[in-house]
């Protein structure tokens, strides 16, 4: 019965990757995940802000 719960749970986590992926990719990891995936900048606890430039990001349909 287990060998059934993991199988279906490997479907379940491949199906849902090839719809919304589950990781990100290198460029998106370097440019750091707040800018990437949320669009925000960075705040320093002293008043700064970095503001980083939004790459173009191809995406392939």
């Amino acid at each position: 019965m287990v060998e059934f719960y993991f199988l279906g749970s490997i479907i379940l986590l491949k199906v849902t990757d090839l719809i919304s992926p589950l990781s990100v990719s290198r460029e998106e990891e370097e440019l750091g995940l707040d800018l990437s995936q949320h669009e925000e900048q960075v705040s320093f606890g002293n008043g700064l802000t970095e503001v980083h430039k939004m790459p173009e990001i191809k995406v392939l349909a």
